[in-house]
């Protein structure tokens, strides 16, 4: 019974797609993350698999700075500094680890605000920031602001906004299901996942979104850009992609269920096989469902540890007591995969097929 109306309490905070938010006014500043170390299954501790990941840790993220929480995409830069972005339009920059003297590791840097965020006023919904991408080679930085469907450029010290501006082919999605994901590809090209902007006309069916390839900064006009639909896995709604070592993708999914609550899948695509006006799809490689550690996973990043990749997902807590922000860290099991994934890497995706249509 107990089970039953937390279900219920779930379902008056979350709204199908999206989970509704509430903001709460700043009455705490601190700049102190911590962090409580969580399993992959907390009824079977020593379960390490899940599909082709290998969890390695995970922890409960915890901050009694009242702007903190909300993560919905993330990087992970250079020993193990995460870069997150919330949906209020907050960027936190933490360090995992070192440990302290209860083996618990601490990370203390900053929570603030985007610089000169592109919200006119006091309402969280318009500077609901999603999605977040880094240039590797200006350190520019790109975010996605689901509600306006505009994007923001900032500079590489992220201390300010250089442009915003609603690409023309994204006006028309609708509020509060814009640029959910964002990918810089090795080429230069810019894709664009909506969270629900379902396709009309022709290529109507359940289950499809619109999605953009801009073949260059999708902040200038000139910008040439091909539309695709994007089929995520049935039930699911895309909440963040990024790139794996090889050029392909990998894409992060979610679903809440009333009777079988949050759950999440991760696939992997290949970016060549996006042909205009045609469906894109992944093929899943984990599915991670309760009683796995699971919340509302809305952010993915990919690093190298020699050989190994390792993929990191964390979870928005919408700003409720119920609900947690996780941060999880697996290998992914290549040999598991069956050549999906071309371990020796150079893949580099290209738009001939674009341009020929």
């Amino acid at each position: 019974m107990r089970r039953f109306f937390a279900c219920i309490a779930l379902i008056v905070l979350l709204a199908p797609g999206t989970f509704l938010r509430t903001d709460i006014p700043s009455r705490d500043n601190s700049q102190t993350i911590s962090l409580v170390p969580v399993t992959l299954n907390p009824l079977q501790p020593l379960q390490k698999k899940v599909g082709a990941l290998e969890f390695v840790v995970g922890w409960e993220l915890r901050s009694s700075n009242d702007n903190f929480g909300g993560i919905s995409s993330m990087l992970v830069m250079p020993g193990s500094r995460i870069v997150a972005l919330s949906d209020g339009g907050y960027l936190f920059s933490f360090g995992v680890g070192p440990k302290n003297a209860n083996q618990t590791p601490v990370m203390r840097d900053f929570i603030a605000p985007l610089p000169q965020n592109v919200a006119i006023d006091d309402d969280k919904a318009t500077r609901d920031s999603e999605s977040l991408v880094r240039d590797p080679v200006n350190g520019r930085y790109w975010v996605g602001f689901e509600d306006s469907n505009g994007i923001a450029r900032y500079d590489p010290a992220l201390t300010r906004r250089e442009v915003f501006r609603v690409p023309q082919q994204m006006r028309d999605w609708p509020d509060n299901g814009g640029p959910e994901a964002m990918v810089l590809l090795g080429t230069g090209a810019f894709l664009v996942f909506a969270e629900d902007a379902e396709v009309s006309g022709d290529q109507a069916e359940d289950g499809l979104t619109e999605a953009f390839m801009f073949r260059g900064d999708p902040l200038d006009p000139a910008t040439q850009a091909v539309k695709f639909s994007y089929r995520a896995p049935k039930g699911y709604n895309i909440t963040d992609a990024t790139l794996l070592p090889d050029g392909r993708l990998i894409l992060l999914h979610r679903r809440f269920n009333v009777l079988e609550g949050v759950s999440a899948r991760i696939s992997i695509a290949d970016p060549a096989d996006i042909v205009a006006n045609s469906v894109f799809e992944g093929e899943v490689i984990a599915a991670i469902d309760p009683p796995l550690s699971v919340d509302n996973m809305e952010a993915i990043a990919v690093t190298r540890e020699g050989d190994d990749i390792m993929v990191w997902l964390a979870s928005d807590d919408n700003f409720n007591s119920i609900q947690r922000s996780l941060l999880m860290k697996f290998k992914l099991l290549l040999s598991d995969i069956d050549g999906k994934i071309n371990k020796a890497g150079g893949f580099a995706p290209s738009l001939k097929s674009l341009e020929d249509d």
